[in-house]
């Protein structure tokens, strides 16, 4: 947790994080939901993300510019139109992969992957047509709809010792 406490202790915990890597030998630093702690600065409200930011924008440059280690940091995002443009000018974040939602095909996949082990009375003909009707949807989506999927079934269940998922369940 970096944002707690009084004012100055969250500059001086992001601060210390990044001045911890230098006792590494190399280092992964992964930031995850990465729009919260990277948002632009106009649509900040809170004065500590306002201090925050100078904070992080100066240990990535330093980061990028001794390059004395391996450190790479890494931000995972869904809301890329949130990240300050700040973050993605050269020496901070380099590379930049867009990850789109799964084609037809990939979805098709990721619902076999996730029916794996699992009781189901699906056959290839279902999974396509779910495939189809699950479009717009991403990866994380679809294991959760096969997830609560089985939570159906299972609740369907009554005496019976094991209930296959069906494409109603679905």
């Amino acid at each position: 947790t970096v944002i707690v406490g009084y004012p100055g202790e969250a500059e001086k915990r992001l601060e210390n994080i990044f001045r911890s890597l230098d006792k590494e030998p190399r280092a992964v630093v992964f930031l995850d939901e990465a729009e919260w702690i990277l948002c632009k600065r106009d649509d900040q409200t809170s004065s500590v993300m306002q201090r925050i930011t100078p904070v992080l924008l100066a240990q990535l440059s330093r980061i990028f510019e001794e390059k004395i280690k391996p450190i790479i940091v890494i931000a995972a995002t869904n809301k890329p139109q949130k990240i300050d443009p700040a973050f993605l000018r050269p020496g901070r974040f380099d590379s930049i992969f867009y990850v789109g939602l799964p084609d037809k095909n990939t979805r098709k996949e990721i619902i076999k992957l996730k029916l794996r082990g699992r009781s189901n009375q699906l056959n290839d003909e279902e999974i396509t047509y779910l495939a189809d009707k699950l479009e717009g949807y991403s990866g994380a989506d679809i294991e959760y709809i096969i997830e609560e999927s089985a939570f159906k079934a299972f609740e369907r269940r009554n005496d019976k010792k094991e209930v296959s998922i069906t494409r109603k369940d679905i």
